[in-house]
C-alpha cells in the first residue's frame, strides 16, 4: 500500500486478525457492538497532486457500511494551516451491500496550493486529510 491507502490497515479488529494469522491469540477480531460510532477514515494515494490530476479518495471504517450520505469538501488552506475557503465539493450517497471501503476516482479541478478534504454527513471522519496541488511542468 502507497502512502495514506495503508489507513484500511490501522485499528484493533485489523491488528487482531492479523496477530491470529501469525499464529497468536489477542482476542476476537471483532469487536464493536452495533451501536458502536460509526468513523470513517478518508485517504488518498498520495500527498501532492498535479494540477488537473484525477483524485483517488478511500472511504474505509472499521464496521461494514450499507448505506452512506454526505458531501467530499476540497477546502483551500493557507501555509499556517488556516482555511480560506472550499474549493470544492461532491456529494457521495451508497446504498447496497455492506462494504468496508469504497475508492473514488474524482476529477477535481482544484488550483495549485494547500488544501483539506474533509467527509461532511451521516458518519465522523477520523482524521484530517491534508494535501497539496501543483502545477504541471
Amino acid at each position: 500500500m502507497i502512502n495514506e491507502h495503508a489507513n484500511v490497515f490501522r485499528g484493533n479488529p485489523f491488528k487482531r486478525a492479523f496477530f491470529r494469522m501469525l499464529g497468536g491469540d489477542a482476542g476476537a477480531p471483532t469487536e464493536a457492538t452495533a451501536e458502536a460510532e460509526f468513523q470513517m477514515t478518508v485517504s488518498l494515494q498520495k500527498p501532492v497532486f498535479l494540477e488537473g490530476e484525477p483524485i483517488e479518495i478511500v472511504l474505509s471504517s472499521e464496521l461494514s457500511f450499507s448505506t452512506l450520505e454526505g458531501r467530499l469538501i476540497f477546502e483551500q488552506r493557507t501555509e499556517e494551516d488556516e482555511a480560506i475557503a472550499d474549493a470544492a465539493a461532491q456529494a457521495i450517497t451508497y446504498s447496497g451491500p455492506g462494504v468496508y471501503s469504497l475508492a473514488l476516482t474524482m476529477p477535481v479541478a482544484l488550483a495549485p496550493g494547500l488544501y483539506e478534504l474533509r467527509f461532511e454527513g451521516d458518519r465522523q471522519q477520523t482524521e484530517r486529510v491534508v494535501f497539496a496541488v501543483t502545477r504541471k511542468i
